[in-house]
């Protein structure tokens, strides 16, 4: 992370900097606000730079997601579903997302304590894992490597659905 930040500041407008930079802050666990920002800032600068890229606007997602900004994120992730339905880095990280998504709203919890908002809030995160597990088994089945596949069973951005039988049933394909 340190030469990533060295670079951006000797060449902020350098794609693969800002790049490299993004996806090692988004592997911090512990990201600061101030960390997740930049991630932001450095996502939307290779969304327009590189438009026809998935991991952008699924970065993206990760960074608004985990700094509380679920719907934003999850619209960054969704916005280009179609035109990636079948690739399966973008499955893959569209996971994450809903990961992450799952993690914010069990933090959260229901806007209010009432029995219909509780059963409201654990029907979301129901919906939630069941997309993430989808995207994943899409994910598979349209070839993901066999690196990311290992990495699946330790993402910090998947913890929160490797409880579920399913995910486990995703190795046995």
């Amino acid at each position: 992370l340190e030469f990533f930040e060295l670079a951006v500041a000797v060449d902020p407008d350098l794609p693969i900097a800002r790049g490299q930079r993004c996806n090692a802050l988004l592997k911090l666990d512990d990201a600061s606000e101030e960390q997740l920002k930049k991630a932001e800032s450095d996502c939307r600068y290779l969304i327009e730079w590189e438009p026809d890229d998935s991991q952008h606007p699924t970065g993206l997602a990760l960074a608004l997601i985990r700094m509380g900004r679920l719907e934003e994120g999850l619209k960054s992730a969704e916005s280009i579903r179609e035109q990636f339905a079948e690739d399966s880095l973008y499955l893959y990280n569209a996971a994450c997302a809903y990961g992450r998504a799952i993690e914010q709203l069990r933090q959260t919890g229901p806007d209010d304590k009432s029995t219909e908002a509780d059963a409201a809030h654990k029907k979301r995160i129901d919906e939630y894992r069941d997309r993430a597990l989808a995207d994943l088994r899409g994910s598979i089945k349209f070839g993901l490597d066999e690196f990311n596949i290992e990495w699946m069973k330790k993402d910090p951005d998947l913890k929160s659905i490797r409880e579920s039988p399913e995910f486990e049933k995703l190795f046995d394909q």
